[in-house]
């Protein structure tokens, strides 16, 4: 791999995590390396249920959102830590098994409440907007993070975001939203406290998150993309 990653004109990465990363581990040239960040497009409209939906029950009731790959690298022990214990907020968890799934259904998720917790998988589009809209926060605590666009996608909705003090999550959240300790379930517990039962602390972390998301577009990624071809191109 290291072979042909030299051979490349440019290496392009999501995030100065995964730069740095891969600096480390000697597989490319620092000068030939270079980070283009991801971006989130933001609704056209507050969202609107169409039709029937399945989770209806949950938008109802406070809850606190986690969307990504349920594997060992996001952290679950932290996620139904944090949530556990604050008996007036649900769970609601959007994602598919990965790495470890079995061991995370054993030892994590089965000690959550079951009549708080609710696991999809995948989830039509429209469900996936009112979800990040009608949360408390999502909470990705992850271990690792190559970008972690979960965080923008939740920003970008008005949705708090809690998310680790590492890895590229802290990158991309740094400035917009709140930062945890991944081995500390209690810090994310009382920052999903005080945002459950603080309306102003709640709305000052949703403009918070709103404003920083504009930092990262699609358009400012496929700006910075063609100029690094164009970089490659006139060389």
């Amino acid at each position: 791999m290291r072979r042909e990653l030299l051979k490349a004109d440019v290496i392009v990465t999501i995030s100065e995590w995964t730069r740095l990363r891969l600096l480390r581990l000697k597989l490319v040239d620092a000068d030939k390396c270079v980070v283009v960040h991801l971006g989130a497009t933001p609704p056209h409209s507050p969202p609107q249920a169409s039709g029937r939906t399945d989770i209806g029950r949950w938008l109802t009731e406070p809850y606190v959102l986690f969307v990504g790959r349920i594997e060992a690298r996001k952290n679950i022990g932290h996620l139904v830590e944090a949530v556990r214990s604050l008996s007036q907020l649900n769970l609601v968890i959007v994602g598919e098994p990965g790495f470890g799934y079995e061991d995370i259904v054993d030892n994590h998720l089965a000690r959550f409440p079951s009549d708080r917790l609710c696991i999809l998988s995948r989830v039509p589009a429209f469900e996936l907007e009112l979800l990040y809209h009608n949360a408390i926060a999502m909470l990705l605590p992850s271990w690792e993070e190559g970008f972690g666009l979960p965080i923008l996608e939740a920003m970008v909705r008005g949705c708090p975001v809690i998310t680790s003090n590492c890895s590229a999550a802290s990158e991309v959240g740094a400035g917009g939203a709140i930062l945890v300790d991944p081995a500390d379930p209690t810090e994310s517990r009382d920052a999903l406290s005080r945002l459950h039962n603080d309306a102003a602390y709640r709305s000052r972390w949703r403009q918070t998150g709103l404003a920083h998301s504009s930092n990262f577009s699609w358009s400012k990624y496929f700006e910075d993309l063609i100029s690094v071809y164009r970089s490659v191109l006139s060389n």
